[in-house]
C-alpha cells in the first residue's frame, strides 16, 4: 500500500465497525436477556459528564445477567481475533503494513480494532477506574 490516505480513511470506518460491534454486543445479550434497549448510540458524546464512544443504554435487565452485558464485546472480540489468526495465519506485522486495501481492511476489523478496543477499556479500568472492564473487576462506577 503507497498510498496512505486510503489506508486511514478504511481504518477510520474499521474503528467505526469496531464501535457497532461493541455496542451491538451489549444490546444484542440485553435483548437476549430479556431486557429492553432504551439506547443505542454509535458516535462520541458526552453523557453525565464522561466522554463516550458509544453507549447502550437499557432498562428491565435481571442484576444476574449484568457481568454478561458487560463481558459481552470482549469474548466478540476474542472471537474475532481467533478468526485472524485462522484466516491469516502467514501474516507478519511487515505484510499487514504492505497488505493490499481489501486485506487491510480485514486485519483492521479482526485484529487491529479488537485489540485497540481491549486496550483502550484496560486502561479506562486500570488508569480510570471506570468502564466495562472495571464494573467487571468488583469496582463501581
Amino acid at each position: 500500500m503507497t498510498d496512505w490516505l486510503p489506508a486511514v480513511l478504511v481504518f477510520a470506518l474499521c474503528e467505526w465497525i469496531s464501535l457497532i460491534r461493541h455496542e451491538g454486543a451489549h444490546a444484542l445479550v440485553v435483548a437476549a436477556c430479556g431486557a429492553d434497549v432504551t439506547a443505542f448510540r454509535v458516535w462520541p458524546h458526552l453523557h453525565q459528564g464522561h466522554f463516550y464512544f458509544g453507549r447502550v443504554s437499557y432498562s428491565g435487565l435481571d442484576p444476574e445477567d449484568r457481568d454478561a452485558v458487560l463481558a459481552a464485546p470482549y469474548l466478540v472480540d476474542a472471537m474475532c481475533i481467533v478468526t485472524w489468526y485462522f484466516m491469516f495465519p502467514e501474516t507478519t506485522v511487515a505484510n499487514i503494513a504492505t497488505a493490499p486495501l481489501w486485506r487491510w481492511a480485514m486485519h483492521c476489523v479482526l485484529l487491529i480494532s479488537p485489540l485497540i478496543d481491549l486496550g483502550y477499556n484496560l486502561v479506562k479500568a486500570i488508569v480510570w477506574k471506570r468502564g466495562d472492564l472495571h464494573k467487571l473487576a468488583g469496582g463501581i462506577e
